[in-house]
């Protein structure tokens, strides 16, 4: 059994508990390209189980892992980790300069 495969075994009851708001968020960004539900389900799970001090996401793009580290990490005990997200792309003044 690969360590993926134990973490979902032993975060299974989680997964289908955060399933419905995991589906949510990602319906709210509704950036499904840059993240499908498998892999942010992964994402969730690997982040409850290794319960990081600081996440560094990179290649932040419309927020999708951001979020879904978020959401795992509000799950976690206090203290809860550090969320660092970087993004180079120039689409992010623009879309500031929009909103």
């Amino acid at each position: 059994m690969t360590t993926l495969s134990a973490i979902i075994r032993r975060r299974l009851g989680e997964l289908e508990s955060a399933a419905p708001q995991i589906r949510a968020v990602l319906g709210a960004i509704g950036d499904p390209a840059n993240l499908t539900f498998s892999q942010a389900l992964l994402l969730y799970a690997v982040t409850l189980d290794l319960a990081p001090d600081v996440i560094l996401d990179l290649g932040t793009g419309k927020g999708n892992s951001a979020a879904i580290f978020a959401l795992a990490s509000s799950k976690l005990s206090k203290p809860r980790p550090e969320i660092l997200t970087f993004d180079f792309a120039p689409s992010w003044k623009k879309r500031l300069a929009h909103d």
